[in-house]
C-alpha cells in the first residue's frame, strides 16, 4: 500500500481470511482478491460485514508483542469502521 494512493486498487492473489483487503479499505483504497478455498472465503465475508458494521476488532499497529510477564501492558483492540469505499464484498464463482 505504501506505493499507491487513496482510490487505487490493491490486489492480493491469495487473499486468504482478507486482512490485506480489510488494511486496504481502512486506509482508503479499493480490495480485490482470489481465494480457492471456501472456508477462507466464507471467513473473509464475515471480517468484511463486522468492519462494515463497526463491529471488526482488530489490534493496534502501536500494540507490543504479548509479554507474559506483563500481561497489562497489552492495548486492547482497536475496533474497526470502514467508510464509503468499503461497502461492496463480491464473490465470482
Amino acid at each position: 500500500m505504501a506505493l499507491t494512493d487513496e482510490g487505487d486498487w490493491i490486489l492480493d492473489p491469495f487473499v486468504g481470511v482478507g486482512s490485506s483487503a480489510v488494511a486496504a479499505l481502512m486506509h482508503g483504497r479499493r480490495a480485490i482478491g482470489a481465494e480457492i478455498m471456501p472456508e477462507y472465503v466464507a471467513l473473509a465475508r464475515e471480517r468484511m460485514t463486522l468492519a462494515q458494521e463497526g463491529r471488526l476488532r482488530v489490534p493496534p499497529m502501536d500494540r507490543p508483542v504479548f509479554n507474559p510477564d506483563s500481561p497489562q501492558a497489552s492495548l486492547p483492540p482497536k475496533v474497526v469502521k470502514l467508510g464509503a469505499v468499503g461497502t461492496l464484498w463480491e464473490t465470482h464463482e
